[in-house]
């Protein structure tokens, strides 16, 4: 904490009382009001590292002893670039706990942005060894969201080749393909999607898809 100004006359305030201005990221202007006076101070806190200490403080209970909430505070360090060693610490707790597609990748992520690329390539190539159809689904998503669109073609045409009898996997490639505008490829792959799924829910949105395409 610190005095952001000198102390200065205020409108007459009975009441001792307080105002919160200009917030930011990691601070917030704090201001005294009493009788005459005002007095400006601001307010700092470092907002990563009150959650890496709320983190560690979670780990130490009930959650310890699933995968989930190991890879959950990890993913969270990589995402934000903060406390990675602990972070791969805490992936790799996850991994003893049940190793899977998640905790790979993000143990992946974490040693990549630690310089230990290697390491990261080969966990990338363990996570698809172990992945499920919703596992690669979802991360070829996850590449449509960020933008890379052939990356997710790619992911997602695995899916299709590894699971060729999933209504789902063609619906998710169709869809990006779509998305890069490939009007034909889509067209193809949605209505392998429609004849294999058996939700009529399912097939009246497709059919929609399709109509917008043609």
């Amino acid at each position: 904490m610190r005095l952001t100004a000198l102390p200065v006359a205020a409108p007459f305030q009975e009441v001792l009382g307080y105002t919160l201005d200009d917030p930011g990221t990691g601070s917030v202007v704090a201001t005294l009001h009493w009788e005459k006076l005002a007095v400006p101070f601001t307010v700092e806190v470092d907002p990563k590292r009150v959650v890496v200490d709320s983190l560690r403080q979670q780990l130490r209970g009930l959650g310890r002893f699933f995968w989930q909430p190991w890879v959950q505070a990890a993913a969270w360090c990589a995402a934000n670039d903060t406390n990675l060693e602990e972070g791969a610490e805490w992936a790799q707790r996850s991994i003893a706990i049940n190793e899977n597609f998640t905790n790979l990748r993000v143990k992946a992520t974490l040693l990549e942005k630690l310089g230990d690329a290697p390491n990261a390539a080969q966990l990338r190539r363990r996570s698809f060894e172990l992945a499920a159809e919703p596992d690669i689904n979802a991360y070829g998503y996850q590449l449509l969201g960020e933008g890379k669109i052939d990356s997710a073609i790619v992911v997602f045409q695995k899916n299709v080749k590894d699971h060729p009898g999933s209504w789902n996997t063609y619906d998710s490639l169709g869809e990006a393909y779509a998305k890069k505008g490939d009007k034909r490829r889509a067209i193809e792959q949605y209505t392998k999607a429609r004849a294999l799924t058996r939700d009529p829910a399912q097939q009246q949105r497709i059919a929609g898809i399709l109509a917008g395409l043609k």
